[in-house]
């Protein structure tokens, strides 16, 4: 689909229709979702409540730019999850069918172009990407908690075992007064001696 309007109607459509629902946006994409499907997603946690519906979970990066609709989304009965490294597009899967964009839906932005199927082997697809980043997410409220009390922890898995150790090495021989290191094992503490 190319046409604004009508991509608005196809992922409200399949919202509606869904048994669960599964989404993963930007930060901006939190701003879309709220304008154009809350009072759906609404009706469908009344489905919930009645045992007819299976929930909306959501990841998405929580900032400071979206954390009043979080909140909004939780008190609704939204699960929600953060997760920094998203990936490079957004996508909703309900039992039924699929809806991905690779835009960025920065500020809220519409949509513009939008792929939607129904095939088997692309639900399996996006729901194990989904289950993937929510299974390595952070609990929404936690991830609140830190940005309200400023207690934003920049954290990064480095794969690479050389750059790791590169930036070990900088850290150490950089600094000026005192350095707390924590290690797995006494071996390590011999090795790093």
């Amino acid at each position: 689909e190319n046409n604004p309007e009508e991509i608005v109607n196809q992922i409200a459509q399949m919202t509606a229709n869904s048994n669960e629902l599964a989404t993963c946006l930007p930060s901006g994409g939190i701003q879309y979702s709220y304008n154009y499907f809350f009072d759906i997603k609404k009706k469908l946690l009344e489905k919930q409540k009645q045992g007819k519906h299976k929930g909306i979970r959501y990841v998405t990066a929580i900032d400071k730019e979206n954390i009043h609709l979080i909140k909004i989304y939780l008190e609704s009965g939204i699960q929600i999850k953060h997760v920094t490294n998203l990936p490079p597009m957004s996508f909703g899967v309900s039992d039924k069918q699929i809806a991905v964009t690779i835009e960025k839906m920065e500020g809220g932005k519409s949509v513009q172009s939008l792929l939607i199927s129904g095939d088997p082997l692309y639900l399996k697809h996006f729901r194990s990407i989904f289950e993937e980043l929510w299974k390595n997410g952070i609990n929404a409220s936690d991830r609140i908690k830190e940005i309200q009390e400023g207690t934003e922890a920049d954290i990064k898995v480095i794969h690479n075992p050389s750059l790791a150790l590169d930036l070990y090495l900088n850290t150490v021989s950089s600094a000026k007064k005192e350095i707390l290191l924590i290690f797995p094992t006494t071996n390590a503490f011999v090795r790093q001696q």
